[in-house]
């Protein structure tokens, strides 16, 4: 083994070497019992296989070997004897371990969690192991950066009680002022871990709102992530969870203070791409206690890049959430969790907040982003539509009937057009197909004027028709009725197309 490892990061294949670790991982139970029985073995082990943590990349497959062959020991050990397993880390792990943290920051998070395999879920423990890695790495920086990722171990053995909390949250605080931008994401990743599902530490955290506030100006794309996460989670517990008159007016004066950092963020144009993408997944759950968020949140969704934009409108057919994303590559950036939106918004609102944006910004027509945005808001097919879902389409029916004759947007506005003319209840259906019949013939006659506009191919549009046609004896008369229209009002027109044929 000793020849091996003098040999393994430079002439022995790679494949080779996960092959080896993984052998080792596999007989880790006698590892871990002669380690218990003797720990100076664990010492020899650690001096052997810790050098392979150092040389090999955190993307490397060898790295992600050595590290579960030693997540794997400490599990074990720990089952056996887990006071022996923490001191044995702390003596001999981490003054080896403390230079990597410090250097490597794409390796921290691998391990951080290796290093609490080694560390008793108590809070007593957790301490000691703190305080260790903190003299051990001398660094307040880099210490931040591991305390970020050892956060959500805490939050997940539900071991953050009053003395961890205290100590995370005076560091959090130490990293907000921090020159180094990497250092304030730390920070801000840190407090939203907590405030992610605690009202409790919400409402301490809140106090930090003059401190952290002034982050909405820092130019750090990452900053602004972390900060918009933290944003959503305070604005999430805060709603209602005042005491009494006086509190209920601290609590407007800070959610109105939360509102105004979204604002900031969503209202600049130099906001990144993806700062927007983070925080369209996190304040979506937001939109219903918050309406207030609904316009600037429509208005982002919609100048999002289509790519972008699509994957947060795509259900999966499995219902599978898709896993968290690494946005830059660089193993440092955080990994941010991408949801479908269409399935937690209010989707009622946000189709009538879409809906009055164009009406008061005089649209002349729709454009691809406003139907993909339209259609994922319309319910299932089985769901009934209430006299609501009709005021929307009362206001957008003219941009999706244009839209019915325009070769790009053709099909999604055949989804909208399906969608109200064949719902129900029967009192909704009558009402959609009875608003569309004017704005149909205004759109046929625009479809088939002398005007050079580029148009649907004419079977596209008829096929859809006959669909409708023979879809049941509403649509079948209205569409009778407004062809005759047609037929009367506008001839010259009606003479071009073939719309005769469609009632032959």
């Amino acid at each position: 083994v000793v020849s091996f490892m003098e040999l393994c990061s430079n002439l022995v294949p790679e494949d080779l070497c996960v092959r080896v670790f993984d052998g080792l991982s596999g007989q880790a139970g006698q590892l871990a019992d002669s380690m218990v029985k003797a720990p100076a073995e664990f010492w020899r082990a650690w001096t052997l296989f810790c050098p392979a943590l150092v040389e090999f990349s955190e993307s490397s497959a060898v790295f992600e070997s050595v590290v579960y062959l030693f997540r794997r020991l400490g599990v074990l050990m720990g089952e056996s004897d887990a006071v022996l397993t923490q001191q044995v880390m702390v003596d001999v792990g981490l003054p080896s371990l403390a230079p990597l943290l410090i250097n490597s920051a794409g390796k921290r998070e691998h391990l951080c969690e290796m290093v609490y395999t080694y560390t008793p879920p108590t809070t007593f423990s957790r301490l000691g192991v703190l305080r260790a890695l903190k003299e051990a790495m001398n660094n307040h920086p880099a210490y931040i950066a591991c305390l970020s990722y050892l956060v959500p171990l805490e939050l997940q053995a539900e071991l953050l009680e009053e003395h961890l909390f205290e100590h995370y949250i005076h560091f959090a605080q130490m990293a907000l002022l921090n020159p180094q931008p990497k250092i304030r994401v730390a920070g801000l990743s840190i407090l939203a871990n907590v405030t992610s599902d605690s009202q409790e530490y919400s409402q301490q955290i809140v106090s930090l709102l003059p401190l952290f506030a002034e982050l909405v100006h820092d130019t750090w794309w990452e900053v602004q992530a972390q900060l918009i996460l933290l944003t959503s989670h305070l604005l999430a517990h805060l709603k209602g969870a005042a005491n009494g008159e006086q509190d209920a007016e601290t609590e407007e004066d800070t959610i109105e203070a939360l509102l105004l950092i979204v604002s900031r963020l969503f209202g600049v144009s130099s906001t990144s791409k993806i700062v927007l993408q983070v925080g369209l997944c996190a304040l979506v759950r937001n939109l219903q206690p918050y309406p207030v968020l609904l316009p600037a949140y429509v208005a982002v969704l919609l100048r999002q890049p289509q790519s972008l934009r699509s994957r947060l409108l795509t259900k999966a057919e499995d219902g599978s959430t898709p896993p968290p994303r690494r946005y830059v590559m660089d193993n440092s950036c955080r990994l941010y969790e991408e949801c479908c939106i269409c399935k937690l918004w209010p989707a009622l609102e946000v189709a009538r907040t879409l809906a009055g944006q164009a009406e008061a910004a005089g649209l002349a027509h729709f454009d691809p982003e406003h139907l993909e945005v339209l259609t994922a808001c319309l319910p299932d097919a089985e769901a009934e539509l209430n006299k609501e879902w009709l005021t929307v389409f009362e206001k957008i029916k003219a941009y999706v009937f244009v839209a019915l004759i325009d070769p790009a947007l053709h099909y999604g506005a055949t989804v909208v057009v399906r969608r109200f003319w064949l719902c129900q209840p029967q009192s909704a259906r009558v009402g959609a197909i009875e608003a569309s019949k004017g704005t149909l013939l205004q759109t046929l006659r625009i479809n088939y004027s002398d005007s050079g506009h580029t148009r649907v191919h004419e079977g596209d549009l008829l096929d859809f028709l006959r669909e409708m046609r023979d879809a049941g004896r509403e649509t079948n008369d209205m569409l009778q009725s407004v062809v005759d229209r047609f037929r009367e009002a506008h001839n010259a027109e009606f003479q071009r197309s073939s719309l005769d044929g469609l009632f032959d």
